[in-house]
């Protein structure tokens, strides 16, 4: 799935490659996704990372 955000960042989630690319950067093991469609052509991206707050 692939969303163009209100400010023009493109968020590109690749569920074979189990990968999420932002802005040309792509995060793999410790970033996940949950994505959804909506009817009207929109759809939202949950992006879960793992680490610790610093």
């Amino acid at each position: 799935m692939r969303i163009k955000t209100a400010n023009g960042s493109i968020v590109n989630v690749n569920k074979t490659k189990r990968s999420i690319t932002i802005e040309g950067i792509e995060f793999g093991s410790d970033c996940r996704a949950l994505v959804s469609k909506h009817r009207d052509g929109t759809g939202t991206i949950t992006l879960v990372f793992d680490g610790k707050v610093i």
